[in-house]
């Protein structure tokens, strides 16, 4: 089942979810967009009676490699920024 473009939601077998960060091409870094949208599958399979087990993982060669960078340090800053950053703090 997808999520969205930034994370994916498998479920591989009876009771299992798999969630996938799915930014490959930036290994799978952080931005507020992926963090919100990792958020909303583990709330939406906490919900889900059906499942028991969650695996995370990264797609392609990383699992995750940290906050994005590139795109926090941005000039202009995207509007995400401070958002993320007061809500991780």
């Amino acid at each position: 089942m997808l999520m969205s473009e930034l994370v994916l939601i498998e479920r591989p077998m009876d009771r299992v979810a798999h969630v996938v960060l799915n930014r490959p091409e930036r290994r799978n870094a952080l931005t507020g967009p992926l963090a919100d949208a990792f958020g909303d599958a583990l709330e939406q399979l906490h919900n889900d009676d059906d499942v028991t087990v969650i695996v995370i993982r990264g797609a392609g060669n990383a699992f995750c490699s940290g906050l994005d960078l590139k795109e926090f340090s941005q000039d202009p800053q995207p509007d995400w920024v401070p958002l993320f950053s007061k809500k991780w703090r």
